[in-house]
């Protein structure tokens, strides 16, 4: 899953439709966790790699205020396209399909995995 991780907001934002299972259930139950493991290293001694990961834990909600969702996709958008044009052109063709969600972290924690 794609995301945009804002150190000033202490949270993290991601894009959806705005119907679904997912929705439903934020709706329902506001708490969530999220991880992100890296891609490993291979160890050259050794058929296992070496992974570093994070959890976040923390309340997930619907950005309700456009101007702000906006801006959020627009940060987003800027790890995948380079250039404002294309990221204008994205988003006049799907920000009005979408919704921003924003993961509020409490809590974040991670480790260093060794398989080996």
């Amino acid at each position: 899953m794609n995301f945009y991780f804002d150190e000033c907001d202490n949270a993290i934002y991601f894009h959806c439709a705005k119907e679904g299972h997912k929705i439903d259930a934020i709706k329902t139950h506001n708490k969530a966790s999220f991880t992100v493991i890296d891609d490993g290293i291979k160890r050259s001694d050794h058929w296992s790699k070496d992974f570093n990961s994070v959890i976040v834990f923390g309340k997930i909600s619907i950005v309700d205020d456009l101007t702000l969702a906006e801006n959020k996709m627009i940060n987003f958008a800027q790890k995948f396209f380079p250039d404002h044009s294309e990221i204008n052109n994205e988003m006049q063709k799907h920000f009005k399909n979408m919704l921003c969600l924003k993961l509020s972290i409490e809590h974040m924690t991670g480790k260093k995995i060794n398989e080996s």
